[in-house]
């Protein structure tokens, strides 16, 4: 989890951090289309670009550098759209990525000091493969 977690966040960052300079879209007239620009992903109603043939499909477009920081609901071109900032994504990400790195880097240390991993009870002067005898815990497995 930690390593998958610190990859999705590393691509997220690439991917916010690109999509100020350049997007990619996908409109089609029956399906919801795709947009990645501007540091968001929008979904939005693809029948508004029905009147338009010549935007359906793929394409590519050079932005200007610029980002969007917040949530939009409803766009004002589309009858309806949800544009979500990819830096929430990469947040969460990243939390969740943090969080497992900790957890594992305590449980590292308190089994190099010889502690329970439950209560950290000093397990130097016990038997091999005793019981913690402050709570129970059996022995770490080395």
């Amino acid at each position: 989890m930690k390593w998958g977690g610190a990859v999705v966040s590393v691509v997220l960052l690439v991917v916010w951090v690109g999509s100020a300079w350049y997007g990619v879209m996908w409109e089609t007239a029956r399906w919801p289309s795709f947009g990645l620009y501007s540091g968001t992903l929008e979904v939005f109603d693809g029948k508004y670009a029905a009147n338009k043939a010549y935007l359906l499909g793929w394409h590519w477009h050079r932005r200007n550098g610029s980002m969007i920081w917040g949530v939009l609901w409803p766009h004002r071109y589309y009858p309806w759209s949800f544009r979500i900032p990819l830096w929430a994504p990469l947040l969460l990400a990243a939390g969740v990525s943090t969080a497992a790195w900790h957890l594992d880097t305590l449980a590292r240390r308190r089994a190099n000091k010889h502690l329970c991993p439950k209560c950290t009870y000093d397990r130097t002067g016990l038997a091999v493969g005793a019981v913690c005898p402050e709570c129970g815990t059996a022995a770490p497995v080395v």
